[in-house]
């Protein structure tokens, strides 16, 4: 398989840096990944594959890897959690979805490079520039969500200008715009992370990372639960005692 992943600088900062083999992994399925859409051949049987999706079996994710089959196991756990990828197994095999594979990958430049990297280095220049004149027009076009152009009353305080900043960029960067009425909807959550120690910047920081959308506060208190050191049966109990079991 030829071609390049991109890795973002914030990756430094997220649960998957702490863990060498949680690491080890995210890296291999993006780089197993598909950038583009495709058909492929498993046994007797075609398998349409999406963009940030392949197709893996246990043992053989097992051997590439050479992780045992229950730490992979665990660690495919780890990542489904963090809403990093999906897995969908059938009785052969498993396909694996890396979940916002936009956010990691720009599918159109790496389909432009597998089809132009031999061309004029004038056609790769102009491809180029076509991707910032797209970007520059999605920038102006967003402008208008400054922080001062909405009313954060609402929430336990307000973002500082660099992680807002980051926010607006990734809500952009998923289609998704920033309105009064997310501000609103997001501020019961914002209340909750803060009570438990979090403050409004490592919330919006957290998001950013992890490439969501949005926010339940439960996402991250029971991660924050289960990396506490506490045991098991103490972390199951605050879970239970929180409503978050069955979540």
């Amino acid at each position: 398989m030829n071609g390049y992943i991109q890795l973002h600088r914030k990756l430094l900062d997220s649960a998957v840096f702490q863990n060498e083999k949680l690491l080890k992994l995210f890296i291999h399925c993006l780089l197993k990944a598909s950038y583009k859409e495709r058909e492929t051949l498993i046994g007797d049987s075609i398998v349409q594959l999406e963009q940030g999706q392949f197709v893996t079996g246990r043992k053989a994710l097992s051997s590439e890897l050479n992780l045992s089959e229950q730490q992979l196991r665990t660690l495919l756990k780890k990542l489904e959690k963090l809403n990093i990828i999906s897995v969908k197994p059938t009785n052969r095999f498993s396909v694996v979805t890396v979940i916002n594979w936009g956010l990691y990958q720009d599918a159109n430049q790496l389909a432009n490079q597998q089809s132009t990297s031999n061309q004029p280095t004038v056609n790769q220049q102009s491809t180029t520039n076509n991707k910032v004149n797209k970007d520059n027009k999605v920038n102006k076009d967003n402008n208008n969500t400054k922080a001062s152009a909405f009313v954060f009353s609402s929430w336990p305080n307000q973002a500082s200008d660099e992680v807002w900043k980051d926010f607006v960029k990734h809500r952009n960067s998923v289609k998704a715009k920033v309105t009064q009425t997310v501000i609103n909807r997001m501020a019961t959550g914002m209340h909750e992370m803060v009570s438990h120690g979090w403050t409004v910047d490592d919330v919006l920081a957290e998001v950013c990372t992890r490439g969501w959308k949005s926010f339940k506060p439960e996402w991250l208190l029971k991660e924050q639960i289960e990396n506490s050191g506490f045991s098991k049966i103490t972390q199951q109990n605050l879970i239970n005692t929180a409503g978050w079991a069955d979540e």
